[in-house]
């Protein structure tokens, strides 16, 4: 049985906890004491001070365990205020800042150099005056000798893995004046300002300081030289119908001053991603007359850049005319034709706007078909239609080729807005990226009727070098070959639009927060995508997890051991939330919490302290244990049925015990032999606080003429058991 296939909603059974009695004695189908010593490293043994028959020598979880803290502690590192509220809510104080830019952007294709001219307006929200700005200045990471160069090497996916000699030259910085609340194109330049570089930061001093509520606007004049690989963000590619340039962190943007930590001016070292604010970007991109482009926000000029038959055909989507078909703006011919056909020198400007985004990204290339297709975005919450076994079937008998995509989940009835996807790729990708808008499609209205209505008017795909990547509206996605795999790395990179950039955390420090929170998404679009098959996130999770020296998902990504970010980041994320939602809480409980969080935090900042608060109070408990066990620190669980004894009443007294620190509910089935020919099963879930006070649980079941014949804990396997030698007894 296929794990997703399990019943989720299991609810937390409240159990009389019967402690009184004799120690026990008889069957152990466990390990025993010696093998349990030093299991449990942070649990102390203690005399038996209760009076109450407790076995000499049981494990107190004691508060005291972690000096003046246990596992059921509270892992929150802040007190709630005015900013951020106890429950897990953005409070009545809050504020962020805003950054606008105005870019004019060209491409040189000859050198591979971008040329630059931006302008950014910043305004302070905050109660705090300013006295400089910082900037993040990601190109100098593929300088020679960068930090990221240095601390991973030549040859790594991230850092300058070619010691490629890139960064930022500045020709000028200077501050903006005239009207601050105006076009900021329109702003005239005022006195020089200095930049002082300092790796991937830059600060900037102002002349007077920006009090709470006031603006600064500064025009910085650059260029670089694209680097091949770009750290996996971004870089170019030469395929046979030219050459693929894509653009990511490729300006400097302020950084982001917040309540947490003021400035947040961490360096790019390559793993830890970006953490910014949100903004209006509007963006002029000069390039080759034979190149299109892909970006964030929405095509402002098509009518300049297309051609009279793509400009009928880009239109017929965007206005609703097309229906759900995918219809070619331009096709691999005709992107061979504007090719043979270009002079050498003539340029077209291509012209986005974005709002409320928290960067900006782009592509762009001669070599590229454009699909586009319009997409019914679902606008209420709730009611998607789970598979039938006639879905399975029909799922199973798909030809290998064209696996999924055989199962809508969304009803007919639900209302909707329009979007458009659009998808962008060469010619090596074109057997399998002709089913690109279909998986953007699938996963817009997937998780806008699950999550959060995805707000923006279009989605873009994009195949280049970068194997898979996210920023506002635009997805990098390598594969070229595998239908599934391509499907997983579409949906994976465009849910990135709701984690993080719609609920805008610090991908810098807390990895998880959106690699895992996007993983978690991915296990119910394959599920419903590939509804016969296991998600591959679900996948030999158990024997990672197994591994004794990995670090806690709450590590700074690029302090994260090398092999161990895509387990703990994703996979060990999503599994956890996954669990959670599925067999400890249910999807009643876990559901509305989860979409309260990201209504709550939508276009805001939230922390892992919001993350918790916020789903203890929308599912109506204390989940502290989990959160600590599960993404605070590293724990591992080892559950087991210690003893089993008969008692003279007749009832059965069964003694489980906790070897390991992370603690769980304890699922237990019990196996009745009712006659010679008739056995029952029963199953009975005891809440994690079991565990609260000793790492030995024990029950008492009466009889009632039957025969206790089995006790099994997590039949279903789902639980993350080290050690399941001891989850069974059997007479």
């Amino acid at each position: 049985m296929r794990l997703w296939k399990f019943v989720g909603s299991i609810m937390l059974a409240a159990v009389a906890i019967g402690l009184a009695g004799g120690g026990l004695a008889g069957c152990a189908n466990g390990s025993s004491a010696e093998d349990r010593s030093g299991a449990d490293q942070r649990a102390q043994a203690r005399p038996d001070q209760s009076g109450a028959g407790q076995a000499a020598g049981v494990q107190l979880r004691l508060a005291d365990a972690r000096a003046t803290e246990n596992i059921f502690s509270s892992p929150m590192r802040r007190t709630p205020d005015r900013m951020r509220a106890a429950d897990g809510s953005p409070g009545p104080d809050y504020w962020q800042n805003t950054a606008d830019y105005a870019i004019d952007a060209e491409l040189d294709p000859s050198t591979n150099t971008l040329s630059v001219a931006l302008r950014v307006r910043y305004t302070n929200n905050s109660p705090h005056t300013l006295r400089y700005l910082w900037f993040n200045l990601e190109q100098n990471l593929f300088r020679p000798g960068s930090k990221g160069d240095l601390i991973y090497g030549s040859g790594q996916r991230f850092g300058n893995r070619d010691g490629f000699e890139g960064g930022f030259n500045f020709r000028s910085v200077r501050f903006l004046r005239g009207d601050l609340d105006g076009d900021l194109r329109e702003l005239r330049s005022g006195r020089d300002a200095a930049l002082a570089v300092y790796d991937t930061l830059g600060r900037v001093d102002v002349a007077e300081t920006v009090e709470p509520g006031d603006r600064v606007a500064l025009e910085m004049r650059y260029s670089f030289r694209v680097p091949p690989n770009g750290s996996d963000r971004m870089g170019r590619e030469d395929v046979a119908g030219g050459r693929i340039y894509q653009f990511a962190q490729w300006f400097p943007n302020v950084c982001r001053f917040d309540d947490v930590n003021g400035w947040n001016t961490l360096p790019y070292l390559g793993a830890g991603e970006f953490y910014t604010d949100f903004g209006t970007y509007d963006v002029r991109l000069r390039v080759p007359s034979d190149h299109v482009v892909a970006a964030t926000g929405v095509l402002q000029n098509p009518e300049d850049v297309l051609n009279s038959a793509e400009l009928d055909r880009w239109r017929r989507v965007h206005e609703g005319e097309s229906g759900d078909e995918s219809v070619f703006v331009r096709t691999l011919e005709e992107a061979d034709a504007a090719r043979e056909s270009w002079d050498g020198e003539s340029m077209s400007t291509w012209r986005f706007v974005a709002e409320d985004v928290r960067t900006f990204a782009w592509a762009a290339s001669q070599a590229f078909a454009w699909e586009a297709m319009g997409v019914a975005v679902p606008t209420e919450l709730g009611g998607v239609v789970e598979p039938t076994s006639e879905d399975l079937e029909r799922s199973a008998a798909l030809p290998e080729g064209q696996p999924g995509g055989s199962f809508d989940p969304i009803p007919e009835s639900v209302p909707t807005r329009h979007a458009v996807v659009h998808s962008f790729y060469p010619r090596e990708g074109a057997e399998q990226w002709v089913r690109s808008n279909e998986y953007q499609a699938f996963a817009l209205r997937l998780h806008s009727r699950m999550w959060f209505p995805y707000p923006y008017p279009q989605s873009t795909n994009v195949n280049g070098i970068v194997g898979g990547m996210e920023y506002p509206m635009v997805a990098f996605c390598r594969n070229r070959t595998n239908p599934r795999g391509l499907f997983g790395v579409t949906d994976h990179e465009l849910v990135h639009n709701w984690f993080p950039m719609i609920v805008n955390t610090n991908e810098r420090e807390y990895a998880w927060m959106d690699e895992g929170f996007t993983s978690f998404l991915g296990i119910y679009a394959s599920r419903y995508f590939y509804p016969d098959q296991t998600p591959r996130t679900m996948t030999r999770f158990f024997e990672r997890m197994a591994t004794r020296d990995l670090q806690p998902v709450h590590t700074r990504p690029d302090h994260i051991a090398g092999g161990q970010l895509g387990f703990l980041a994703y996979r060990k994320t999503a599994y956890g939330l996954w669990l959670l939602r599925e067999h400890i809480l249910g999807a009643d409980r876990f559901d509305p919490a989860f979409r309260a969080y990201i209504d709550k935090w939508a276009f805001k900042s939230p922390t892992p302290d919001d993350f918790f608060r916020a789903m203890n109070d929308g599912v109506g408990a204390d989940l502290n244990w989990f959160w600590r066990g599960w993404f605070m620190e590293f724990t591992q669980l080892d559950q087991g049925v210690d003893r089993v004894q008969s008692e003279d009443d007749g009832s059965v007294r069964v003694r489980f015990v906790n070897l390991g620190e992370m603690v769980m509910p304890l699922i237990v089935e019990l196996t009745w032999r009712e006659s010679a020919t008739s056995r029952t099963r029963e199953r009975i879930t005891v809440p994690a606080d079991a565990w609260g006070g000793l790492n030995t649980f024990e029950m008492r079941f009466s009889t009632d003429g039957r025969s206790l014949v089995g006790v099994e804990i997590d039949p279903d396997g789902v639980m993350p058991d080290m050690n399941r030698a001891n989850n069974r007894w059997r007479r």
